[in-house]
């Protein structure tokens, strides 16, 4: 797992709230931000102690990834039903303007709201991640700049 900030590879993130966005940092650059406890799920109980496992997201476990052209497949496919955004919501049981955001591009949806996009258009808007992908963050041969390449940290004192 990598750093969203400098991009380091290690073993654990930690989940902070830097500026309003919610990031996965090593300990590092958790000093940026405010870190956020991640929920835990009771794993087991035995001999009165609580034993708790943090929950795993459905794409980490399952490697999905979202296709890179999802806002024009949703746009034409939803056109082709003759909907409207705000018909389109109505179906899926989600507010217009995450369908206006996604078609426009703005927005890239979660697995979860992929999956309902595909079953009510019939479109593939789910990929799996190949571990080549995975280890790349998609970008073969050259590494992809992070937020840590675009910003300048101001020390105590200058």
């Amino acid at each position: 797992m990598n750093c969203e900030i400098c991009d380091k590879r290690v073993q654990a993130l930690v989940k902070i709230r830097l500026e309003g966005a919610v990031m996965n940092v090593c300990e590092a650059c958790a000093k940026f931000g405010q870190r956020i406890e991640t929920p835990k799920s009771v794993l087991s109980v035995s001999g009165g102690a609580v034993v708790f496992a943090p929950k795993r997201r459905e794409a980490e476990l399952s490697k999905e990834d979202i296709v890179e052209n999802y806002a024009p497949l949703v746009k034409s496919a939803r056109e082709k039903k003759g909907w409207t955004q705000e018909q389109l919501a109505r179906e899926i049981q989600e507010k217009e303007f995450l369908i206006h955001r996604i078609e426009q591009g703005r927005m890239q949806p979660t697995i979860e709201l992929a999956k309902k996009l595909q079953r009510q258009l019939g479109i593939r808007l789910i990929t799996m991640v190949t571990d080549e992908n995975v280890e790349t963050g998609g970008i073969s041969g050259s590494a992809k700049p992070t937020l840590g390449d675009y910003i300048k940290i101001k020390k105590k004192g200058n």
